[in-house]
């Protein structure tokens, strides 16, 4: 996965999400990337954003681990594991949560995400 949708809160539902985790290979090309996870309402608007405050460069892989109450490891810059805090808050029908990296210097096609997983607490509503 480039950058995009990894799932949406389905009709009659509301999700809390506790966990994701996903690994990210960076490719060859030049620039500092953050990665970022993104809650959208259900006509794209970003209405909370997470991610971890390191910086990750060319030619790298990490994996990025996110829940609620984990605090943001802010000198991790040398450590595989990236840890971040997840906004506790609840997503109605039609949410989403969306991945993607921010790129300093450029975009690079190249960067690709992997493994991703996600625990969620879900409500129905009848």
């Amino acid at each position: 996965v480039d950058a995009g949708l990894i799932d949406t809160v389905p009709t009659n539902a509301v999700w809390k999400v506790l966990s994701i985790r996903g690994d990210l290979a960076t490719s060859a090309d030049a620039g500092s990337r953050y990665a970022r996870f993104q809650y959208r309402n259900a006509t794209d608007v970003v209405v909370a954003e997470s991610g971890a405050r390191s910086v990750q460069t060319a030619s790298e892989t990490r994996e990025y681990a996110g829940s609620l109450g984990t605090p943001n490891i802010h000198e991790a810059d040398a450590l595989v594991t990236q840890g971040f805090a997840l906004p506790d808050m609840t997503l109605p029908e039609g949410y989403d949560v969306f991945i993607l990296t921010t790129n300093f210097d450029a975009v690079a096609a190249g960067d690709n995400w992997t493994a991703i997983r996600m625990e969620v607490e879900e409500w129905l509503v009848v």
